[in-house]
């Protein structure tokens, strides 16, 4: 099985550089089992049958919802606290981006399901090439390619319900 490109690298002294468990999980414990927890129960409302996966796609409106959820922070959406919701925005925004600059290939929990959000009439949303930015290179000692500028994507707008 080939080993999948992604952002660590394969180089030990490089990836040495990542402590996700003691920079990251032990930092972070119980933000990160809320994230977790949003992605299961997204998944069940989402996807509901099927293997947990972020299905991308279904909702590409990552900075607006972003804005929304850190607006009403402290707050609840649905049963979600609203910061879990915009951590996981946050996330999934990250990943994108470093995955377009990088040229990374999905990451085993996605699933590519078309562009756009879903909306009454069906699929709308197309990539805007106007926006762009250029994210940093990772260095000299990297195996990945210099980063590429991101495409941001425009979608429908992500609306909550009423309160």
């Amino acid at each position: 099985m080939t080993e999948r490109k992604s952002y660590l690298g394969t180089d030990s002294a490089r990836r040495k550089g990542f402590p996700m468990c003691r920079g990251l999980l032990d930092y972070f414990p119980d933000a990160l089992a809320a994230v977790a927890e949003h992605s299961r129960k997204g998944n069940d409302k989402h996807n509901p049958g099927e293997e947990l996966h972020h299905a991308r796609g279904k909702s590409m409106d990552h900075a607006d919802c972003i804005m929304r959820h850190l607006a009403n922070r402290g707050g609840m959406d649905g049963d979600s606290r609203e910061s879990v919701a915009l951590a996981w925005r946050a996330l999934a925004l990250l990943q994108e981006e470093l995955e377009q600059a990088y040229d990374l290939p999905l990451p085993r929990g996605a699933r590519d399901v078309g562009h756009g959000v879903k909306g009454g009439e069906g699929v709308i949303g197309t990539p805007r090439h106007d926006l762009t930015k250029q994210v940093a290179t990772l260095g000299a000692d990297s195996l990945l390619p210099p980063a590429r500028p991101i495409k941001m994507l425009h979608a429908k707008r992500c609306f909550s319900k009423a309160r």
